[in-house]
């Protein structure tokens, strides 16, 4: 399989091999890089010119350009069988995909959810803020006030990925309608909670390490019935904007 760094977004975890002296490899001590793909820029986007893929793993974010990957495993959860995707030495590889991707995508709830996922991790990755607050969390660093703060920046780049993905511009109609909101939306609230969850635990964690004690934290269930009223809201207002509804048939 040829490869695609937008199909590669969708896993969870990657094993990705680099070409041997490309600048990228040098940051691996055996070339490969294991993590999990969170962002997928295009080349129309990057100042390098190239599809630029961001890998998360515990010693950081790696941006690796589309030229300097050799191939790229993956499990296939449906199948339980290894994928592996290789690089066309082309250098058309980019152009091609970015096509196929734009083509192949009828329903516009993939993409609308790609497009937001893309938008809320590039955000992120470019803020200088929240790359001090995760090299403090990674390091157990992080106060209880530093940690609100992280909470709180990351809360407003999820907002403002979400309004610049889901308006009138972007939905069918202008509109966005119940079952896109349903295909969209949840798995991304999902994420940022976990987000601030793993915020939450390094403060609680550094205060433990203070005081000498070692406590075990276990995560509250996702509030589903919170999940649903955001979704709620959002839908009647972008129907209430488009004349759909009224305050009154409310």
């Amino acid at each position: 399989m040829e490869l695609d760094l937008w199909k590669a977004v969708t896993h969870s975890q990657i094993t990705a091999y680099l070409k041997p002296g490309c600048d990228a490899s040098k940051c691996f001590d055996d070339g490969v890089c294991r993590g999990r793909p969170i962002v997928c820029n295009d080349a129309e986007d990057t100042e390098c010119g190239e599809n630029l893929l961001f890998i998360e793993n515990d010693d950081g974010i790696w941006s690796i350009r589309e030229s300097e990957f050799e191939r790229i495993e993956y499990v296939d959860c449906a199948t339980g069988e290894t994928v592996v995707m290789v690089a066309d030495n082309s250098g058309e590889n980019s152009k091609k995909k970015t096509e196929a991707s734009n083509s192949e995508k009828d329903d516009v709830s993939p993409k609308l959810k790609m497009n937001l996922m893309n938008e809320f991790w590039t955000s992120i990755v470019r803020d200088p803020q929240l790359e001090a607050y995760w090299e403090k969390k990674e390091n157990l660093e992080l106060t209880q006030e530093e940690g609100w703060e992280y909470i709180d920046r990351l809360s407003d780049f999820a907002v403002d990925a979400l309004q610049k993905t889901l308006n009138t511009e972007t939905l069918p109609d202008g509109i966005l309608y119940w079952n896109i909101a349903q295909a969209v939306i949840p798995d991304f609230l999902r994420e940022v909670s976990d987000m601030i969850y793993e915020i939450q635990v390094a403060t609680w964690k550094k205060e433990d390490l203070e005081m000498g004690i070692n406590a075990g934290f276990q995560q509250a269930p996702f509030n589903e019935e919170k999940m649903q009223s955001i979704i709620n809201m959002m839908v009647n207002n972008s129907m209430k904007n488009a004349g759909v509804v009224d305050d009154e048939a409310e």
